[in-house]
C-alpha cells in the first residue's frame, strides 16, 4: 500500500497552505524545520486533535493497493499458506501474559 502521488501532493500543499506566514515558515531565521527548499515537512500547523482526525480516516481512493501476488515475479510459486491466527482488536498489542493469582 502506497499513497497516490495525486493525495500526497495535495496534502502536502494543503499543509503548505496553512503553515503560510506561521513562526515556522517564517524564513527570517535557519531553523531546523526547513528542509533545504525552505518547506517545513515536519510540523503540523494546527491542533493535535485535528491531526488524529485527519489521519484516522482511510480513502482507499486516496492509495494504490496491491497483493503479493500483485508483486510476485512471474514463475515463482506462491509463498505458503500461513496458519490463521485469532483476529484481534489491536493486532499490535502483544497478548497479556498468563498471570496467577496471589493469596
Amino acid at each position: 500500500m502506497a499513497c497516490s502521488p495525486e493525495a500526497q501532493r495535495a496534502y502536502n500543499e494543503r499543509l503548505d497552505r496553512r503553515l503560510e506566514g506561521t513562526v515556522w515558515n517564517a524564513g527570517n531565521c535557519r531553523s531546523w524545520y526547513l528542509d533545504e527548499h525552505g518547506r517545513s515537512p515536519s510540523i503540523w500547523p494546527t491542533y493535535t486533535w485535528r491531526f488524529r482526525r485527519a489521519t484516522s480516516r482511510f480513502d482507499p481512493a486516496e492509495h494504490l493497493l496491491s497483493t503479493s501476488e500483485d508483486l510476485r515475479t512471474p514463475g515463482t510459486p506462491p509463498p505458503a499458506p500461513t496458519v490463521a491466527r485469532r483476529p484481534t482488536a489491536y493486532p499490535h498489542v502483544p497478548a497479556p501474559a498468563k498471570t496467577r493469582r496471589l493469596r
